[in-house]
């Protein structure tokens, strides 16, 4: 090992720890900045292997680790399709993110601080959501004219109409702005949210169409949609739900091992 070895590895443990405290930021809020994270800490850890011999342990979670990953190389390779079973390895690599945080976070302080990190972007993601839920996003149609032309291109009443060619739309004028700034094609695609679906809507519409003026839309009662799942920054309630399970298994773990003493009004036991 040179002289100049100690520094170097120094910066690449500051990059590793470093890393992983960004994915302890992003696992709540971004699936790509948590894989990039999770990239970046692999590329330090691959490079502090030049100057430091990496120790794994054959028991407790490592172990159960390798034998699902094992496990389940072999049922991709022995799959009734082996090629697309094998491109799901990759997913299944994420699973990395175990050893890598067993390897950064050696010190009681920086598992504090990844710790208070992720629950911090936990909780700040679902006070974005509530805030979600009480402002209301896009344009819920509740009542239209008999004669409105969003009946004639499948628009029912109590649809939320979420984007118009691409557009987020938030009011009756803010759909018409979106109509004539994109009916130059001759269509306008709506994005529709309908009891957990959502439908796309193709409407012809030439550039002189009367649609452009929100009286001729027939919207006669909207709201802003507050019946969307909740789903963060994710863009899909089912991620966001899941990760808001571990982070709460993770916060109940945290809650039972504490000691009494740090729980106001617990008697020491």
């Amino acid at each position: 090992m040179t002289a100049e070895a100690p520094k170097i590895l120094a910066w690449l443990d500051r990059g590793f720890a470093g890393s992983i405290l960004l994915l302890a930021l992003a696992a709540p809020l971004s699936i790509a900045g948590t894989q990039t994270a999770w990239a970046f800490a692999l590329l330090f850890w691959l490079l502090r292997l030049f100057y430091v011999r990496p120790s794994f342990t054959r028991d407790g979670i490592p172990l159960a680790v390798i034998v699902f990953v094992g496990l389940t190389l072999i049922s991709s390779i022995f799959s009734y399709e082996p090629e697309v079973s094998l491109r799901k390895m990759v997913a299944v690599s994420l699973v990395s993110i175990v050893f890598l945080v067993l390897s950064a976070v050696k010190t009681d302080k920086l598992r504090r601080l990844a710790t208070i990190i992720l629950l911090t972007s936990a909780t700040f993601a679902s006070i974005y959501s509530l805030a979600n839920a009480a402002i209301g996003r896009n344009l819920k149609v509740l009542k239209m004219t008999a004669e409105s032309p969003l009946r004639a291109w499948g628009i029912q009443e109590n649809d939320t109409i979420q984007r118009a060619d691409g557009v987020s739309v938030n009011s009756p004028e803010e759909l018409s702005a979106a109509i004539t700034a994109n009916s130059s094609d001759g269509n306008v695609d709506l994005k529709v949210y309908r009891f957990e679906v959502v439908y796309t809507y193709s409407m012809p519409v030439g550039p002189l169409s009367p649609l452009s003026e929100p009286g001729f839309l027939g919207i006669t009662e909207w709201s802003r949609g507050r019946d969307v799942r909740a789903s963060g920054f994710y863009g899909h309630y089912t991620t966001f739900a899941e990760a808001l399970q571990l982070v709460g298994s993770l916060a109940l773990g945290l809650l039972i091992l504490a000691p009494a003493d740090c729980l106001p009004g617990i008697a020491s036991c």
